[in-house]
């Protein structure tokens, strides 16, 4: 799955939830906290997928500086 793609369903999910749990009169944290565990690796791994294409992307930059630095 494309990180934007992972990206814009958990914000998506996040801004939807909340909006109907406001309708409902329930505080949008409960919503926050029943997605967070939702989204844990262990669940849907969405969250793992995601940091795993993250830290390779900083890990090129990073050793891009890094290599320019030393030269």
């Amino acid at each position: 799955m494309n990180i934007f793609l992972s990206l814009f369903i958990i914000f998506s999910a996040g801004i939807l939830g909340g909006f109907i749990f406001e309708k409902i009169k329930l505080p949008k944290l409960i919503f926050y906290i029943i997605l967070g565990i939702l989204i844990v690796p262990s669940v849907f791994n969405i969250v793992d997928r995601l940091y795993k294409k993250l830290l390779k992307i900083y890990n090129d930059i990073y050793s891009f500086i890094l290599i320019k630095i030393m030269l």
